[in-house]
């Protein structure tokens, strides 16, 4: 149940409620209205399709006296009874005819499959199937059910019902939002399995909201798990409609999200597996010349001939890759999301070296506003973050747009933005540049690694 804001109760919701189960009609639905704008309340009764009228009003009996026990002083409130057999809804919003796929409830089946993608490919068939019966079923009962079989001759009992006031392009969106949910959803125990039960030998990083460990899964395909180590402050079902829109958001620069996974209190998130890690380790990880826009780094030796491997790296493409993935989250994505935390130790390179930002929508999934305003939980890393930031909590696209310009500044330098060397001194890169460049001299602060090159290589 999802109880909201707290009002004095109101004798209009009592009234309409009792009125609820003795109007119910042969369809198993009604709904119904009373008061006046502003105080007006709303009611939905739904019943199972396959329910006898005298079993539905019984049931809708119980669930309003129930709602009415659970929820007296809310504004809105929904309950599904526990036979399952029937749904009561009241609200002080216009609900009628509205698509809405939130709050959700999962009865999970705690039964084995030997197969899951066999599984699931025979029940998506079944749900498919009978969400076309449903949703075009006529305007007074939208449900329909059926048995199907999966691997192993294992039976398979299915049934999609959806209230009848909703129109059949809403029923099939509802539906489809509803099927990601469990698309995005990964076994935890094979998670585990996958990261070796998260051994440190395959810890990639760690960072403000969790250890991130690189994983393989049975179907051999790489990935990168993120185990949350915050309580977000939300209940499993607004994460797991946070992830969902999080993992709507898709762009050649943004690593892509797959899924997450629950157990108890363990909350994981399921990435895309990035060959060459994170930007940070190939500017401050031995980074010997950087000249022409490219960088270069020695890592460990791997051929007889020579004690140094060198990778090329297209600066000017890196820029160009996170301004276009930051462009997208700012202006583009359904969302508009901030990202907050934007760093080399965010940017992530895949196996062309491409720059694909990383950690975006976090402040989301953790209940947080992610447009623009205030907050007392600076999310961020200090010499990242702009000033209003760091300093008040304020926070908008102009917050990402300073961190980008820090990124921008420690590529062409090669150089921490907190440990900047010049000659013997260490200065503040970004002290530095404001400095050079108001006397219009970038020189200090972008000087060039050949000696270094040179001294390695001798």
């Amino acid at each position: 149940m999802v109880i909201t804001q707290v009002i004095a109760p109101t004798e209009l919701t009592y009234t309409l409620l009792s009125s609820v189960s003795s109007n119910i009609d042969s369809n198993g639905f009604y709904n119904t209205s009373i008061g006046d704008i502003p105080d007006r309340v709303y009611s939905i009764a739904l019943c199972r399709g396959d329910v006898q009228l005298d079993t539905c009003r019984s049931c809708i009996n119980n669930a309003t006296r129930t709602i009415l026990q659970l929820c007296p002083y809310q504004k809105k409130a929904i309950l599904w009874d526990r036979s399952d057999k029937c749904m009561i809804r009241y609200s002080n919003n216009y609900i009628f005819g509205t698509l809405e796929t939130f709050p959700q409830f999962y009865g999970w089946n705690v039964k084995n499959v030997t197969s899951k993608e066999e599984f699931n490919k025979d029940l998506k068939t079944l749900l498919d199937s009978l969400r076309s019966q449903a949703a075009y079923g006529g305007s007074l009962k939208k449900f329909a059910a059926a048995i199907g079989t999966g691997p192993d001759i294992l039976t398979i009992y299915g049934l999609e019902q959806c209230t009848p006031d909703l129109t059949s392009d809403d029923y099939v969106q509802a539906d489809n939002e509803i099927s990601t949910v469990e698309t995005l959803h990964y076994d935890f125990g094979t998670i585990r399995a996958a990261t070796d039960n998260f051994s440190d030998a395959n810890k990639l990083g760690q960072g403000g909201f969790g250890i991130v460990y690189k994983g393989k899964l049975p179907n051999g395909q790489k990935i990168a798990v993120k185990r949350l180590s915050m309580n977000s402050g939300q209940g499993d079902v607004e994460f797991k409609n946070e992830v969902v829109l999080v993992a709507r958001l898709q762009h050649r620069n943004l690593v892509r999200l797959l899924g997450f996974s629950l157990q108890g209190s363990e909350r994981l998130l399921i990435y895309e597996f990035v060959n060459n890690g994170s930007l940070d380790h190939f500017l401050f990880g031995n980074i010997l010349f950087e000249a022409n826009n490219i960088f270069y780094n020695k890592l460990a030796t791997r051929i007889q001939l020579s004690d140094h491997v060198w990778i090329g790296i297209d600066a000017t493409n890196i820029i160009g890759g996170v301004a276009r993935g930051i462009l997208y989250l700012h202006e583009d994505s359904r969302l508009r999301i901030i990202h907050r935390d934007l760093k080399a130790g965010n940017v992530l390179l895949d196996e062309e070296m491409n720059a694909k930002i990383s950690d975006f929508g976090m402040a989301r999934l953790f209940g947080q506003d992610q447009t623009q305003g205030n907050t007392s939980r600076v999310v961020g890393t200090y010499g990242y973050m702009a000033p209003e930031y760091a300093l008040h909590g304020q926070f908008s696209s102009k917050s990402d747009v300073f961190s980008f310009g820090v990124l921008v500044l420690e590529i062409i330098s090669g150089q921490k933005i907190n440990s900047f060397q010049n000659g013997e001194n260490v200065e503040d890169l970004l002290s530095c540049a404001w400095e050079n460049w108001h006397w219009r001299n970038s020189s200090k602060c972008n000087r060039s690694r050949i000696e270094d090159l040179l001294r390695i290589l001798a």
